[in-house]
């Protein structure tokens, strides 16, 4: 925890800036069906966010640890804290086109339903996981794929529409998107 390997970051970054482009970059926290028990870092689940261990039968457990609910707030401190830090490395950085926010949903298309996992609501969406990016880079363009998930059985228009009053970007995660 506290400890961050941005080589990967800095080496895709450097890879495009020799060529004169720019890129994006984006942190997923979770992504099922990778063959990994623990895509978020097993140390979040041992300082305290309830595990809830999900199908995935892609991994040696034949589960895939996330959190009980997308509010955990254990969860929650820790991912900010990331964000944090994301933010302190590569905001304002000139090679960047954007950062794509990609922290709420499986391989993080903003999509909360796995299985049972509880969805956030839409002011957890909007408080949680799009403010933090919001407040940590404050000279890079963030972009938010759309999603056609609900929130509180709501649309999530709102939130879409909140978050491109604070200069986030929307984007389609792809062509098949609703």
């Amino acid at each position: 925890e506290g400890q961050y390997n941005w080589k990967v970051f800095d080496n895709f970054i450097a890879q495009w800036t020799r060529h004169g482009k720019r890129c994006a970059i984006a942190v997923i926290n979770f992504d099922g069906g990778m063959g990994k028990t623990y895509s978020i870092p097993k140390w979040v689940f041992d300082a305290g966010a309830e595990a809830w261990p999900a199908p995935d039968g892609s991994t040696p457990t034949k589960t895939i640890m996330l959190p009980k609910t997308w509010d955990d707030p254990v969860y929650l401190a820790k991912m900010k804290s990331f964000i944090k830090a994301f933010g302190r490395q590569y905001d304002g950085n000139p090679s960047l086109a954007f950062v794509d926010i990609r922290d709420y949903g499986n391989s993080g298309e903003c999509n909360g339903n796995y299985d049972t996992i509880r969805n956030t609501s839409q002011a957890g969406f909007r408080d949680n996981f799009i403010g933090p990016y919001i407040d940590a880079f404050a000279h890079t363009q963030l972009m938010l794929p759309w999603t056609a998930a609900w929130f509180d059985g709501k649309s999530p228009q709102p939130i879409y529409q909140w978050a491109a009053e604070h200069g986030v970007g929307i984007r389609r995660d792809g062509i098949c998107s609703r």
